[in-house]
């Protein structure tokens, strides 16, 4: 466990590598302050949950990595202030739903990585609004059938991985 006023007054402080520490458990306002942080990695923690106003801070966050953890789910609004995020990495969790329009505020989004998760469905347009997403990993997830609508205007699409599905 990270004390909540670890981080307080850093807020020259960019890159926060927090990668394979055992971390289960981050308080709502662990980040509050880091206002120039722009890579944040949380991957290879236990970590259950997340509150919903966790990156409200992180204005300027560029790369969010929270693979390999144990996240069960996604708060409705977790992402809403994180309107410049180019990389989010969600792989090898145990997310079983999508809130509906989750990565909406994700407009800058350019890779979005939700592989070997639990999703069974997501809901429909959760991809809309991301028009500049290069990359869509949503592979190894034991999806019963994908939304008639999932994706919206995406031009500069590259790489979409579906596979063992």
């Amino acid at each position: 466990m990270i004390a909540p006023d670890t981080f307080k007054g850093l807020r020259s402080l960019l890159i926060l590598d927090l990668n394979n520490n055992k971390l289960s458990n981050l308080s709502f306002n662990i980040f509050d302050g880091l206002t120039n942080l722009s890579f944040l990695n949380l991957g290879r923690n236990q970590i259950k949950t997340l509150p919903p106003t966790i990156f409200h801070s992180l204005t300027k966050l560029r790369l969010l990595a929270m693979y390999a953890n144990k996240l069960e789910q996604l708060e409705a609004g977790i992402f809403d202030r994180l309107v410049i995020l180019e990389e989010l990495t969600l792989f090898q969790n145990q997310i079983a739903s999508l809130p509906p329009k989750v990565f909406w505020p994700l407009k800058n989004l350019r890779t979005l990585s939700m592989s070997s998760n639990r999703l069974q469905n997501i809901p429909p347009k959760s991809f809309y609004n991301m028009s500049k997403l290069v990359k869509l990993t949503i592979y190894k997830n034991p999806l019963l059938s994908l939304p008639d609508e999932l994706m919206g205007y995406m031009p500069d699409i590259r790489e979409f991985y579906l596979y063992a599905t």
